[in-house]
This record gives C-alpha cells, sequence and structure tokens, in this order.
C-alpha cells in the first residue's frame, strides 16, 4: 500500500511540474516567430507578399509621403493547465513600406499579459 502511494504521489508530481512552470517565450525572436520568421526582406519584400503571407493588418497608418505601416497582433494563451498569473503573451509585428510599396522597416513586440483576477 505504502508503495502504490508512493507512486501515486511521484505520477502526479511529474504531471505538475511542467504545468508550474511557465516556459513561453517572451521575446523579439518569438514575437518574429509568429508572423514571418525571417522570410520578409527590408529593401525586397512588397505589401502584397505581407498581406499574401499574414492576411489584413488589424491597423494600417497613413505616414505622409505614400507611406504605410501595417500592425499584426496575435494573442497566444497559457494553456489551462500552466499554473501562472499570466493569460498569455500578445505578440506585435510593424512593417512600414515606403511610397513604391516596399519594406522599409520591420519591428517586434512581445508582451505579456497579465490575469486582471490576479493582483
Amino acid at each position: 500500500m505504502k508503495v502504490r502511494h508512493t507512486v501515486g504521489v511521484l505520477c502526479a508530481a511529474a504531471l505538475l511540474v511542467p504545468a508550474c512552470a511557465n516556459t513561453q517565450r517572451r521575446t523579439v525572436d518569438a514575437a518574429r516567430e509568429q508572423f514571418d520568421n525571417g522570410r520578409f526582406e527590408v529593401g525586397k519584400t512588397t505589401k502584397d507578399s505581407v498581406q499574401q503571407q499574414l492576411g489584413s493588418p488589424s491597423e494600417i497608418k497613413k505616414l505622409g509621403k505614400g507611406e504605410e505601416s501595417w500592425r499584426y497582433i496575435r494573442n497566444l494563451e497559457v494553456p489551462f493547465y500552466v499554473v501562472t498569473s499570466d493569460v498569455g503573451t500578445m505578440y506585435s509585428a510593424e512593417y512600414t513600406f515606403d511610397a513604391k510599396g516596399v519594406l522599409r522597416d520591420a519591428s517586434y513586440v512581445a508582451t505579456p499579459m497579465s490575469n486582471p483576477l490576479v493582483r
């Protein structure tokens, strides 16, 4: 009986250890992977190419002189079995295009989202 109890406790602990560790990466590189993973090249990639791969942007800003900035947002939620006060990560990418529609700049952000119920 004592052996069965020990085995049961060890099995439960083995299931909880990965759940207690929030291993979600929150880096610029992780954000880049969510969107283009290095496929878009400044000076070469066009608006059409970005839209084909990512769809319509969440936001478009007109910058003047024919330039535009497109912003994409993705929210990745933490699985229910992960014990954390965070609810996930918001990844965003912003692509700036020149007047000819060619990629001039790309930037990426990873932002942790906290749980408003846990303070």
